[in-house]
């Protein structure tokens, strides 16, 4: 049996993945292209639950 671990996004990276978003509606106007972005971020986020330890943790945001 697979565990699945609480995944938590600190507040800066939730700041950062808003600014990607912006960043692709201002510098190519799309909308579609900033969500599919989002939600490809999102999901590599959300999968992180079943195989924590693929990816950086910090004791502290740096």
């Amino acid at each position: 049996m697979l565990n699945n671990y609480k995944i938590r996004i600190m507040p800066s990276a939730d700041i950062d993945i808003q600014e990607i978003y912006e960043y692709i509606v201002n510098t190519f106007s799309s909308i579609e292209n900033a969500n599919n972005t989002i939600d490809a971020i999102e999901d590599t986020i959300k999968s992180l639950a079943k195989v924590p330890k693929r990816g950086m943790q910090y004791l502290n945001e740096p």
